[in-house]
């Protein structure tokens, strides 16, 4: 469930800034959970983020200008803060 508010609050704050996103969106080999498609970032939410899916995510996702990685176990448990947190991290 986590995983899923997370993506939720970034595809807000994405929408706010004017940004076109898509959600599961299927790239050359596999599935980004979001994309700023103006200026071609992946988000990648996790929930149990290790160094092996770090470099598989960058391997999968080449043509991404950016890939940017979260970590559910780090975002707060409460919304306001998760937000703030989340506000922090999307560029």
């Amino acid at each position: 469930m986590k995983h899923f508010l997370v993506k939720a609050m970034i595809l807000k704050i994405l929408r706010e800034r004017g940004r076109t996103v898509g959600t599961e969106i299927e790239l050359q080999n596999g599935i980004a959970d979001l994309v700023d498609v103006d200026n071609s970032i992946v988000y990648e939410i996790e929930t149990n983020l290790t160094k092996e899916k770090i470099f598989q995510k960058i391997r999968n996702y080449q043509a991404a200008k950016d890939i940017f990685f979260i970590d559910t176990r780090e975002n707060p448990d409460d919304l306001n803060e998760a937000e703030k947190y989340l506000r922090q991290k999307v560029i």
